[in-house]
């Protein structure tokens, strides 16, 4: 029995080991990151400064957006634009950082050009945030025509919900049920990867279909 308990204690301490190093490890790399993006952003802000063109702009704004600092990324990206006005990645630039401060109409603006000029912008990433940023709006006419075109070109499981989520609204409930229910067999029968990269999406929809259940008794 005592040597069944100590592998038991000793297996514990593994764990709570292993957990502490990647907890540190996930930190290490954090701070390492960091680091590295101070140095590109010393690189971004000469190039800005003594080249000024819109690709040095739209550097700089990129390594201020993932440093979190929004303000000065769309200040950038402004920059880049103002050079380039059809360049497609400051356009995705300025209309991801719009959204980020929820800045919708903003984001919309940048996002309906960035769309005519390069519908297949980041393989569908263009076209998933103008649909989230329609449905943010209420434009839920135009955001309906918009989802059910990412669905069937890029087939992103966050359209499925807020296409079910309007057609919650509009009294569809059983079409939306019906929708949610397909979407999560299939994530679910997918890879695992696959399943886990969508596994907030999948809590949400079966949120929905919790509340809509209940809803009709």
């Amino acid at each position: 029995m005592s040597g069944i308990l100590v592998c038991i204690i000793i297996g514990a301490l593994v764990y709570l080991s292993n957990q502490g190093s990647k907890d540190q490890n996930r930190k290490t790399l954090n701070l390492l990151r960091r680091l590295q993006l101070q140095q590109e952003l010393h690189k971004a802000k000469i190039g800005a400064r003594y080249i000024g063109k819109a690709h040095q702009y739209l550097t700089l704004g990129n390594v201020l957006l993932e440093l979190g600092e929004f303000d000065r990324a769309q200040l950038s990206y402004t920059k880049a634009l103002n050079k380039d006005p059809r360049n497609s990645y400051a356009l995705w630039g300025a209309a991801l950082v719009a959204s980020y401060q929820n800045r919708w109409a903003v984001a919309s603006r940048h996002l309906e050009l960035l769309l005519k000029i390069d519908p297949k912008h980041l393989q569908g990433d263009a076209s998933l945030l103008y649909a989230k940023v329609l449905f943010n709006l209420g434009k839920w006419s135009i955001a309906r025509t918009q989802l059910n075109e990412d669905i069937y070109y890029w087939g992103h499981p966050e359209s499925m919900v807020m296409l079910a989520k309007i057609e919650i609204q509009d009294g569809n409930i059983e079409i939306a049920n019906k929708m949610l229910e397909n979407m999560i067999s299939k994530l679910k029968g997918a890879p695992t990867y696959h399943a886990r990269r969508y596994q907030l999406v999948i809590k949400e929809a079966e949120n929905i279909l919790r509340t809509t259940s209940f809803a009709r008794f």
